[in-house]
């Protein structure tokens, strides 16, 4: 170890302090997005494969319909609606980062 234990703690602070930053502005960015993003989760669940044109067309607003040309099958709409119902109910997929109490082994 070529620095001092507080050196290591500051290192693991500001670390901590990126990272936390970081998943802060990711997670904001997908949340203001949300709608967007399920529009393409939809449309991807329905066709598997789309273009960049139709990811855009999507992510301005447009629906499924507008983008692909055809409406899905009512089946796997009332199916995929209530897995999405399901999904939002189970709130976020990753947890919190838990705080660091003391600096990480170094090797």
């Amino acid at each position: 170890q070529d620095f001092s234990e507080d050196t290591a703690v500051r290192i693991d602070q500001e670390v901590k302090a990126i990272v936390t930053a970081n998943y802060e502005r990711a997670y904001r960015l997908l949340d203001a997005h949300r709608e967007e993003l399920v529009r393409i989760a939809d449309a991807l669940l329905m066709h598997e494969v789309l273009d960049g044109d139709q990811v855009r067309r999507l992510s301005a607003g447009a629906t499924i319909e507008e983008v692909t040309g055809f409406a899905p099958a009512q089946a796997s709409v009332s199916t995929d609606d209530e897995a999405r119902a399901r999904a939002r109910d189970r709130g976020p997929v990753v947890p919190p980062i838990p705080p660091i109490q003391k600096p990480l082994p170094q090797e």
